[in-house]
């Protein structure tokens, strides 16, 4: 059910689609795929989301939200192997639902070469004391249960690698330059790649007026999930970041659009002046970071997100402590 009491149709009908199909399954098999169920609801209210609007991006910020204990009702934060068996249900309804014509066929991909909002991998297992392989929907997303460790913010060296194989990647000076702002938004705001895919010309230029008048020059971003969905923050950004945006701007990005005739407002464009999305902004910085020869879990846009917030936390102790803050992002 929903959080206002409502039935979850989807929902409802993945565990009587299932009942049906198995008719000798337990009572307490229902009861746990039940739980499982009203969590990964309680995730898509939060995350302003629901099934045919989630994407790989949606699958990489459930574990923290299992693993937040307020948003447990009781109050037990996940482990991880529960996080797991809850990332594969939704898994398994998404999968379900584009079945049976609930949601687009081609929001979901099992092929590694045709991407889509979601990309699964199938893969088998031979479970303790039997000889017979079981499969199962893997997706990075998932959460290691032996030595479980916290994903580690994205490294410096990661960074540079990233910044300097764009020249290597593609000639094209436009990709390029896009590339590297898009790459220090990430990086210097904390925003959601859905975050970045909204910022608007407008708020650039109100920065670039701020350093005319030797103000700080504040982005402003729009949030996307959570329960300040939809509403707007500042975020402090460094003034030579903004003097990039702004010959982004001028050199590379208002020339494109100036030929089509019709200005979007949006930053990031693609090399048609079209607005350059969240799905795209995903797949590139993944093409970028596969020539690079890097993993998955030292490149991420969300490993950008959780250097930003980790290095606020240190500057934040820093100053709590009386000392001048060793880090500025």
């Amino acid at each position: 059910m929903h959080s206002d009491g409502t039935v979850c149709w989807e929902a409802t009908d993945y565990l009587l689609f299932y009942h049906f199909e198995n008719p000798s399954g337990t009572k307490s098999t229902l009861e746990k795929y039940a739980r499982q169920l009203s969590r990964i609801v309680a995730f898509l209210e939060y995350s302003s989301r629901w099934f045919d609007d989630i994407t790989d991006d949606d699958l990489f910020d459930l574990p923290s939200f299992l693993q937040d204990s307020k948003n447990s009702g009781s109050g037990q934060a996940s482990d991880n192997n529960q996080v797991n068996e809850i990332l594969t249900r939704l898994l398994k309804v998404l999968v379900d639902l584009s079945a049976r014509g609930y949601i687009d066929a081609d929001k979901i991909s099992f092929n590694p070469m045709v991407r889509a909002d979601v990309n699964i991998e199938m893969r088998a297992f031979v479970p303790k004391g039997s000889k017979v392989k079981r499969e199962y929907y893997y997706h990075p997303a998932r959460l290691s249960t032996k030595n479980a460790q916290k994903r580690r913010p994205i490294s410096d060296a990661a960074l540079n690698t990233l910044h300097s194989k764009i020249y290597e990647f593609t000639e094209n000076r436009f990709t390029r330059v896009r590339w590297a702002n898009l790459l220090q938004a990430l990086e210097l705001t904390g925003a959601r790649v859905s975050e970045v895919a909204k910022i608007h010309v407008v708020d650039v230029k109100r920065c670039l007026n701020e350093i005319e008048y030797e103000k700080q020059p504040r982005l402003k971003l729009t949030t996307t999930k959570g329960k300040n969905a939809g509403k707007s923050r500042l975020v402090p950004v460094p003034i030579e970041f903004v003097k990039e945006l702004g010959d982004y701007l001028k050199y590379y990005r208002n020339p494109i659009l100036k030929k089509n005739g019709i200005d979007h407002d949006y930053l990031f464009v693609t090399t048609r002046g079209n607005r350059l999305r969240a799905k795209r902004i995903s797949d590139h910085f993944r093409e970028v970071r596969c020539f690079a020869g890097l993993r998955k879990s030292d490149a991420s846009p969300h490993l950008c997100r959780n250097r930003f917030i980790t290095l606020h936390v240190k500057e934040r102790l820093a100053s709590l402590k009386g000392n001048r803050p060793v880090i500025t992002p």
